[in-house]
């Protein structure tokens, strides 16, 4: 069984506000035998697996060791609040505890969690500095939360929530009758959609063979109250293969580079179609400097993709999808808004998914990147028709800067960020 708190804790609260539910999912693997990797079929478990199929000898099949760790300091968490705009919330200073059990830790120690609330007064809504969520910190209370180790291949479950290490539980509201949950589990990771599979010919010699899409995402609550990916499709932080892998680590800032990840064409699909395989990888230098990971499958050949007139390619992992714009849309409804209603600089500083300006690829010239460390662009999956209703190559998409952000249509052949949201 989790560890869970003894009772519901009552949380005073203002009149007609309420806190809703949320979480945090740990990453801590250990796995030397994972391609082929295969979706589990049942419920996330500890121990070893080896990958159903025939085992892949290969020097790219390098040890996964990721120890999950919660210490004394802990992490800040979003909260998201419900409440009437323009209201004056204040969230009073409060203590939930929990104990995460023995055999769910490297250390075989019943470890003693907390979520604490440092206490928090803002204006609800849609204006100035105003936003819709709480924060909180989750963490160890006397002795570093070791997370005991799951394999790749049993670790996930079916529904890619791992197992559960704690969960608090506090009242909705002072109404005291509907009772929140903030869920804390466990997880080996999401793998990249294309995690064991080798790239072809097509790709050249150099790269005849290699397993370039080793990405392992982990779930992360947005301050929306929907489960995301914690970084963007191809993320250093991401790929197993890179010096700085660390797949719960997340962008320290806007302009970290490590956090930048590919970048897409909305019409590529690399998927199905093999010859496309890696043609969305980027190297990157530093915050201003990236290049195509494998040159020969750069667009700078034409203005459109062999397959131009698919409308929408999907590129996420299994349980996952690219948002909508409507998704988008309300992500940037829980963060300050401007008058204009238009929300302002803190999706370029956002607590949950910590978005990186990751800039965008050229639509004519695919070994020309522009605006890296000063805009974000992030696909929809939403088609754009015209009036008329007539199919226009476009795609909305989310973009953002320092000053602001915005969700609007552009053309399908630019090369933008993909952040996912669980389906």
């Amino acid at each position: 069984m989790p560890g869970k708190a003894t009772a519901i804790t009552k949380i005073p609260l203002p009149a007609r506000v309420s806190l809703e539910n949320s979480g945090y999912y740990i990453a801590s693997i250990y796995d030397e035998d994972y391609l082929p990797y295969t979706k589990d079929t049942g419920e996330a478990a500890f121990g070893f697996h080896n990958p159903q199929g025939t085992r892949i000898v290969s020097p790219y099949e390098n040890t996964i060791d990721v120890p999950g760790k919660l210490d004394t300091t802990g992490i800040e968490v979003g909260i998201p609040v419900v409440a009437t705009y323009g209201a004056n919330i204040t969230i009073p200073s409060i203590s939930i505890k929990a104990i995460v059990p023995a055999e769910k830790t490297e250390n075989n120690r019943n470890t003693e969690i907390e979520l604490f609330f440092p206490g928090d007064t803002f204006i609800y809504g849609d204006s100035g500095t105003q936003r819709r969520y709480t924060i909180a910190k989750l963490r160890a209370v006397t002795n570093t939360l070791e997370v005991k180790k799951l394999d790749m291949n049993i670790g996930n479950g079916v529904d890619y929530r791992g197992i559960q290490l704690a969960e608090f539980s506090y009242y909705k509201d002072n109404k005291y009758t509907i009772e929140s949950k903030f869920d804390f589990r466990v997880v080996t990771g999401i793998p990249d959609k294309n995690f064991s599979v080798p790239q072809g010919t097509e790709s050249g010699t150099a790269y005849n063979g290699q397993y370039l899409h080793k990405f392992i995402y982990v779930p992360a609550y947005g301050l929306d109250g929907k489960v995301w990916l914690n970084n963007n499709l191809g993320a250093n932080y991401s790929n197993v293969n890179s010096p700085v892998f660390s797949p719960g680590k997340q962008a320290s800032s806007p302009t970290d580079f490590n956090a930048y990840g590919s970048l897409f064409r909305s019409g590529h699909n690399a998927y199905n179609t093999s010859h496309l395989l890696g043609h969305e990888l980027v190297k990157w230098t530093n915050a201003t400097t990236g290049a195509p990971e494998i040159s020969s499958l750069s667009w700078n050949h034409s203005h459109y993709p062999p397959n131009y007139a698919l409308k929408f390619t999907e590129y996420c992992p299994d349980g996952f999808k690219t948002p909508t714009a409507n998704d988008w849309i309300r992500y940037g409804n829980v963060l300050a808004q401007t008058t204009s209603g238009l929300a302002n600089n803190e999706f370029w500083n956002d607590l949950s998914l910590r978005l990186s300006a990751a800039g965008y690829r050229n639509i004519y010239n695919g070994t020309l990147f522009n605006e890296q460390s000063a805009r974000g662009y992030y696909w929809s999956s939403t088609i754009y028709y015209d009036v008329s209703g007539v199919y226009t190559n476009g795609v909305f998409r989310r973009h953002f800067k320092s000053e602001y952000t915005t969700v609007s249509n552009d053309i399908i052949f630019n090369g933008y960020s993909i952040r996912c949201i669980k389906d």
